[in-house]
């Protein structure tokens, strides 16, 4: 989840905010990707939504996504004259109760594009803090242009 998380940091999932809501776009989520394995990727489409990843750009039903915790990565990757995601996806609409998650280190992330959508049922809770190290305690950026 890099640059929003890194290796070794520890965040407070809510485990109790699904039962009121279901995951919005922009939510990091936990979820149990296998038996013993537990991903933490950004929801980035909702049930009955199309997507499509075309090099930086994520679209969903057609429209270009707003992704503002990723700017300073993309700007970086775009002043070495590459992509920050060489994973496209082409158009795929998610089906009902589950999501599309992705990661936000777009090239080295084993997400959606790979392992198929997400059951909403599979997901644990949403990552709302982080907790460690204490210079990144705080609220995460959950932001999208929703």
């Amino acid at each position: 989840m890099t640059p929003t998380l890194q290796d070794n940091e520890l965040v407070l999932v809510n485990k109790i905010v699904y039962r009121f809501h279901p995951p919005e776009r922009g939510d990091i989520v936990v979820f149990q990707a296998a038996e013993e394995e537990q991903y933490i990727k950004r929801v980035m489409a909702l049930p009955g939504e199309t997507i499509e990843v075309i090099g930086d750009v994520v679209y969903i039903n057609g429209v270009e996504r707003k992704e503002p915790y990723l700017i300073q990565a993309v700007a970086k990757m775009h002043n070495q004259e590459r992509q920050y995601n060489d994973k496209d996806f082409a158009p795929y609409t998610v089906s009902n109760g589950h999501v599309f998650a992705m990661g936000d280190n777009r090239s080295h992330s084993t997400d959606s594009r790979d392992i198929g959508e997400v059951p909403v049922e599979d997901i644990v809770g949403r990552a709302d803090i982080g907790l460690w190290p204490i210079s990144k305690i705080g609220m995460l950026t959950n932001a999208y242009d929703k």
